[in-house]
């Protein structure tokens, strides 16, 4: 008996330590980032409300009335509305380009009429940031021309894992983009379920930002030159907030925050029914001195699978970034040294557990089980820590597993 239960303590190690390093990739690693997802929508988190709201182009604001694309002045309207509730800074998800538009004489004339109404409201905001989209050439082998835009140049660190566009296939026109900070939306595919945002993104070799990244950094009144990004580390932003990424330049979004959101219809309305001595809608009130962002979530733009099993659009998703910075709530794995003290415990417990009967052994594993499911779920609301699952049932499968093989004698 005691011989057999040093075997088993010696393949319980084995296994542990395996496990270790196999569980931090794929395919283990889907496994524990599906439970991450349970942990996540279980738990409660707890604190202020994040300083971002979003406005929706929803289904119903793409009516008979603004159909897409729209023109400056649907743009314009929700600058002017969005001002009533004194943003910090406001975010505008799609571009701003109406060069591909071929309107006759009469709507040529309106459409310039409405880009300056449009312009002089952008002149009006503290601060703006347009959203703007990275891509590829249509023939690889023609050199495409290097365009001026932000960069961040403090990088230490190996940059290549970071997804490397070679051209700028929409932006916003000249006039506005002069007036307001640029940001790129592009969304690379991870495959199956969303669970990170892009922060940055590599164009002819230098590091750019993405559109949630700029406006945090307009929010936090910071310049290029103070933002410090270490690939598969963090992104430093000032002296004091530092954001953690992946060697790819993401960063996991915690999509349980809640972020308040109206839509284009209710906040035009909304305005209308507002005077000076009157405050603004409570639903809104958390882009006062915050960020005021407007994005597409119709239908046609709902493309990406999030772990709340729902759809949604990348202005969801950058939305949910904004947030998860603000408020810091980046959730992480256990390290490494829980994962040994797991594989001690496990040890231990292999040493008594081969003296029990099967069906004792079992029945203490499923409590056993249940009970770091809920230490699971303490920790993530707590401290924001990920436990594994993998490993810690992989053990106690192994300690049945043998359990039952084992002969028994009297």
């Amino acid at each position: 008996m005691q011989k057999s239960a040093v075997f088993l303590a010696i393949m319980v190690l084995l296994l542990g330590v395996f496990l270790m390093s196999e569980t931090r990739r794929d395919p283990l690693a889907k496994i524990d980032d599906g439970f991450a997802d349970w942990i996540a929508a279980n738990g409660s988190l707890t604190g202020a409300p994040a300083r971002v709201a979003l406005v929706e182009i929803n289904d119903s604001s793409l009516g008979r009335e603004h159909p897409w694309p729209w023109t400056p002045l649907d743009f314009a309207l929700f600058v002017e509305g969005a001002l009533q509730f004194k943003p910090d800074v406001v975010a505008i998800e799609p571009t701003l380009n109406w060069a591909d538009a071929k309107p006759g004489a009469d709507a040529l004339q309106k459409q310039q009429q409405y880009g300056k109404i449009l312009h002089d409201s952008i002149l009006k905001t503290p601060k703006a940031v347009l959203g703007a989209q990275l891509g590829h050439p249509d023939d690889p082998e023609l050199a495409p021309p290097l365009l001026s835009t932000p960069a961040l140049h403090h990088a230490p660190g190996d940059l290549s894992a970071i997804q490397e566009y070679t051209v700028i296939e929409r932006q916003s026109e000249e006039d506005y983009r002069l007036s307001a900070a640029t940001g790129f939306t592009n969304v690379p595919p991870e495959g199956g379920i969303v669970r990170t945002a892009p922060m940055v993104f590599r164009y002819h070799g230098q590091l750019v930002p993405s559109l949630a990244l700029q406006a945090v950094i307009e929010w936090l009144k910071l310049s290029p030159d103070e933002v410090t990004v270490e690939p598969g580390s963090r992104i430093l932003l000032g002296k004091t907030l530092a954001v953690p990424i992946n060697a790819a330049g993401r960063m996991t979004v915690n999509f349980q925050l809640p972020v308040a959101r109206t839509g284009y219809d209710d906040l035009l309305l909304a305005v209308s029914q507002t005077n000076d001595k009157q405050p603004p809608p409570t639903a809104m009130g958390t882009s006062r001195g915050g960020i005021l962002l407007l994005a597409r979530t119709d239908k046609e733009s709902r493309n990406l699978l999030f772990p709340t099993e729902r759809k949604g659009s990348s202005g969801e998703l950058c939305a949910a970034a904004i947030a998860t910075i603000q408020n810091r709530c980046f959730a992480r794995r256990a390290s490494a040294l829980f994962d040994c003290a797991l594989i001690a415990a496990a040890m231990a417990f292999a040493c008594y557990a081969i003296r029990l009967a099967r069906k004792k052994l079992l029945t203490i594993s499923l409590l056993s089980t249940v009970g770091y499911l809920m230490v699971a779920i303490s920790a993530y609301s707590v401290s924001l820590v990920l436990l594994p699952i993998v490993l810690p049932v992989a053990l106690l499968a192994l300690v049945n597993f043998f359990n039952l093989l084992q002969p028994r004698g009297k």
